[in-house]
């Protein structure tokens, strides 16, 4: 069920909702596709936008496949065809490498269109979500594709009006520049220039020139520098240069706020620098003058004299293999390994302002190893578990704390990325260590791995880094500390990793971040601190024994120290698990959650954790804003947060924003690999969005991850059932049944199915059986409500639903689910079950 798929992505079984649905049609519209049925085959929605809706299709005279945008209809009603047709025709001149062609434009029964070539590729904003800042090196090479698709089009008199990241595609090493001219086109078509044309923006305020936000009639080519400028600066960052609550905000900013250098964010070429800041000048005057001025610089800072070694031309070195443990002597300045790019020509003097930054950050010497280079961190960084040596199954908890420590102050280095837990702990099994395929599976280019042992008030850690593509140890070491302080020995072991990984990365950039990062509290009482490891290791096997003593031993923690944010963070994340796993809130939920998560944030402002346990609980009581909002902070703290992503994606579904849903949960499949629970998410997803055989292939790939997981194969069958596979659905629910998903929370599923299927007999018979296993609780069952609409007793199922929402059932689907489940179809003209749709509405006011 959709439901009960909120919990995190290495949970197993809970209680879900039965809640059926449909996967909606295909939005395109039967009288576009007649009107080009003699040109083109449309086959599905790619997407939508505040101007047009995109269709991929099939250029039936070429052979090829196209997109086709489709203007709005009361935008094409509105504006001049002929005039807006003319406009076009000027951009679609342009034939240049970097500059995606228009092939075709016309009218269709009164909707305007426009046709380009499609690009199987990410968008620059895909990637700059998906990875963050680039690497320079990327970044300024995609820079130079830019200004060289502008030079050409400014020397045909084409001003694009609407550069940003959504409207650059990449393709392969090159990136290509779409929707040239389509503003112009707009405004020119409806005769006006200002920011909106009956609500359709014509330019985005993030990326608007403040000429063209105070509608400035003379507005000319300069103001696609401008636009250049705010990209480059957020390739180069991460972010762009003015943000703000509303469009009115950053347009007001644009035209009077002055950027903060973009040196102030990371360290740049003083070149690339110089070049962002003066495109970011108000006056156009200031800027320069023609996109051609900035190619020249742009290329000469690809080459080693301009400062940036490409990647693909970095100089290799040698392998050095070196084994270090405290008292050896450091490495000489022959042997020391240098970083590959730009950092290999800072030289001696940097290198030994690292080796000072190192002591200062960490608070103790650098290790004596040989270092890394950059290139063989590419990728991500995977952190696999360590081993618990011994055999002592109750230290098992501090083998799982020094991977976690270690990953999450990974995490806090932009430089690198980290294979989420639930994909890294796939690979828990030691002797079965596979370089090859984990180097495959979590697109890591390196893994850490190492042993805890104890004995008595000792603790033994040791760690190595290892090169995925050759099998090389790059760096080990081994610490033996006293046990009674695990967190000075985690803490100590995480600092001693990166310092061994500082010289392959920027070191003022660390420098930067470790002065502007508000670095949270531990604790000092050792305690307090194992109490907290013990908690979370609990927390990750999940099952409602495992999560009570989860939040208890977390509570625990925070009473013995009430400034530790950590512990307070974690009891707010077990808190709403539970609430999930036992299929109901207490009273006080809401209540606990709140303030244990208002206090991990006053204490650590930089904790994700606390906003997720807010999105998650404000989610199952129905306050949509305020956790919308919460998720959004947490995905803002931490981008790569697979769970984040996870659990805003299933809240978006239960909204009714599919297309949103699909979008968050396809990052965190790619944040998490090896998630069986996000995989099944993510194919419900993309069924109920109308891409049938990619949700086929991803739910193949979540049951083959995990085979018995009861609640993949409970999502499984419910998407079979929509999808209309009633018997391969009637085989998944009864391999969730043997999993161990109770009857009750598959009625719905499997009657929905047999209805279907044609055997109503056998679906009452699965409602009986619901019914049978929750007792007095089906009378006030969302689940059962759903499964008493599926075969028919609508009463029946309009009394339980009532009850339910009085109730304030933990499990309860938002309106938006119930509107579009297949199992509430027949009551959809119901008025009284709209008025129980509106009493869920407003559920959570």
């Amino acid at each position: 069920s959709r439901w009960s798929s909120w919990r995190s992505s290495s949970g197993s079984l809970a209680i879900p909702d039965s809640c059926a649905y449909v996967p909606p049609v295909t939005g395109i519209p039967d009288r576009l596709s007649a009107a080009l049925a003699d040109r083109y085959r449309i086959e599905r929605e790619l997407g939508q936008g505040g101007m047009a809706t995109v269709y991929l299709a099939a250029d039936l005279k070429h052979d090829r496949k196209v997109a086709i945008k489709v203007l709005r209809e009361d935008l094409s009603a509105s504006v001049g065809k002929d005039r807006f047709l003319r406009e076009i025709k000027v951009a679609a001149s342009l034939q240049h490498p970097h500059v995606l062609p228009l092939y075709d434009s016309g009218e269709a029964d009164g909707l305007l269109f426009y046709v380009m070539p499609f690009v199987d590729g990410l968008s620059l904003r895909e990637k700059l979500t998906r990875d963050g800042e680039l690497p320079i090196g990327d970044a300024v090479r995609i820079l130079r594709d830019l200004a060289d698709a502008l030079s050409e089009a400014h020397r045909h008199g084409v001003v694009h009006r609407d550069l940003k990241p959504e409207n650059v595609m990449l393709r392969g090493r090159h990136a290509l520049v779409t929707d040239f001219g389509v503003a112009k086109a707009l405004s020119e078509a409806t005769g006006r220039h200002s920011l909106t044309t009956m609500g359709v923006a014509l330019g985005t305020p993030t990326y608007m020139a403040p000429e063209q936000a105070v509608a400035d009639p003379n507005t000319d080519h300069r103001a696609d520098l401008y636009a250049f400028g705010i990209v480059a600066y957020e390739l180069l960052t991460g972010r762009p240069p003015f943000s703000g609550r509303s469009p009115q905000q950053v347009l007001a900013a644009h035209v009077t706020a002055t950027p903060e250098p973009i040196t102030n964010h990371r360290v740049l070429p003083a070149q690339i620098a110089a070049l962002v800041m003066q495109c970011l000048e108000k006056n156009p005057g200031d800027r320069p003058q023609s996109a051609e001025e900035l190619i020249p610089q742009l290329e000469s800072a690809m080459t080693s004299s301009g400062g940036i070694t490409p990647t693909e031309t970095a100089p290799h070195r040698a392998q050095v293999h070196a084994t270090a443990t405290r008292g050896v002597e450091p490495a000489s300045a022959s042997t020391a390994a240098p970083a590959s790019g730009r950092h290999l020509r800072r030289g001696a003097i940097v290198a030994a302002a690292l080796a000072v930054l190192a002591l200062a950050w960490m608070a103790f010497g650098q290790p004596q190893t040989s270092a890394p280079r950059l290139d063989e961190l590419r990728g991500q960084i995977a952190v696999l578990p360590f081993e618990n040596i011994g055999g002592d199954t109750a230290n098992a908890y501090l083998a799982d704390g020094m991977t976690d420590e270690l990953a999450t102050a990974l995490a806090k280095m932009s430089e690198l990325r980290v294979a989420s837990r639930t994909s890294s702990y796939a690979f828990r099994d030691v002797a079965s260590r596979d370089l090859t395929a984990i180097r495959s599976a979590l697109k890591a280019g390196s893994v850490i791995e190492g042993t805890v042992s104890r004995a008595g008030d000792q603790v033994r850690i040791s760690a190595r880094l290892t090169n995925t593509g050759d099998g090389v140890e790059i760096w080990s070491d081994a610490f033996v500390r006293d046990a009674r302080n695990v967190f000075a020995v985690q803490n100590e072991v995480a600092r001693a990793i990166i310092a061994a990984l500082v010289p392959a990365l920027p070191g003022p950039t660390l420098a930067q971040q470790a002065a502007a990062t508000p670095q949270p509290r531990g604790t000092d009482d050792a305690v307090a601190y194992d109490l907290t490891l013990r908690a979370r290791h609990l927390w990750y096997q999940r099952g409602i024994a495992s999560l009570r003593q989860s939040a208890a031993l977390y509570q625990e923690a925070a009473q013995r120290d009430p400034q530790f944010a950590r512990a307070f963070a974690g009891l707010a994340m077990a808190r709403v698990t539970l609430a999930d796993y036992e299929g109901a809130a207490p009273p006080t939920l809401v209540r606990e959650v709140e303030q244990a998560a208002a206090r991990a944030s006053e204490l650590d402002p930089t904790s994700a954790e606390p906003q997720m346990a807010l999105g998650f609980l404000w989610g199952r009581v129905h306050r949509a804003a305020e956790a919308e909002a919460a998720f959004e902070r947490a995905i803002r703290l931490d981008p790569r947060s697979s769970t984040a992503r996870h659990w805003y994606g299933n809240f978006l579904w239960a909204s009714g924003r599919t297309r949103d849903a699909v979008t968050q949960l396809q990052l965190a499949a790619e944040f998490d690999p090896l998630s069986a629970i996000i995989a099944a998410n993510f194919a419900l997803a993309l069924a109920e969005a109308g891409r049938k055989d990619e949700a086929i292939a991803m739910g193949n790939r979540a049951v083959s991850l995990d085979p018995r997981n009861a609640l993949v194969l409970s999502n499984m069958a419910l998407m079979l059932t929509n999808l209309g596979r009633h018997q391969e659905a009637l085989t998944t629910v009864a391999e969730a049944e043997r999993a161990g998903e109770p009857a009750e929370l598959t009625a719905a599923t499997r009657s929905l199915a047999l209805v279907s299927s044609g055997d109503s007999a056998a679906a009452r018979d699965a409602v009986r059986r619901g019914e049978a296993a929750l007792g007095e609780r089906a009378n006030r069952s969302a689940n059962m409500a759903s499964a008493y609409a599926a075969v028919g007793e609508r009463s029946r199922a309009l009394a339980v639903l009532g009850r339910s929402i009085d109730a304030k059932d933990w499990q309860l689907p938002y309106a938006a689910a119930l509107r579009r489940s297949s199992a509430w179809a027949s009551l959809l003209n119901d008025p009284a079950f709209e008025q129980l749709l509106q009493r869920l509405e407003a559920f959570g006011r």
